[in-house]
C-alpha cells in the first residue's frame, strides 16, 4: 500500500479535508509538513492510500477545497 501526501495551505484546509475523506470513508491522517514544503507556501497535509488519489481530487474539487500537489510518499 503506497501513501498519497496530499499538500495544502493551511490547516483549516487540512482539518476540512480530512472531514471531508472521513464522512466519504477514505482513511486520512493530517500531517504538519517539514521545511522541504514550507517554501511553496505549503504547510500542512492529508495522507491518504494512493489507490483513493482519484476520488480526494474530485471531492477536493466539488466542495472547493484548494490544495497544490499530491505525491506519492
Amino acid at each position: 500500500m503506497a501513501n498519497c501526501l496530499i499538500t495544502l495551505r493551511s490547516s483549516t484546509y487540512s482539518l476540512k479535508a480530512q472531514k471531508l475523506f472521513e464522512e466519504k470513508g477514505i482513511a486520512s491522517r493530517a500531517v504538519k509538513l517539514d521545511g522541504d514544503y514550507l517554501g511553496r507556501g505549503c504547510t500542512h497535509g492529508i495522507r491518504i492510500d494512493c489507490r483513493h488519489t482519484g476520488s480526494a481530487r474530485r471531492l477536493l474539487s466539488e466542495y472547493g477545497i484548494p490544495y497544490s500537489d499530491i505525491k506519492t510518499t
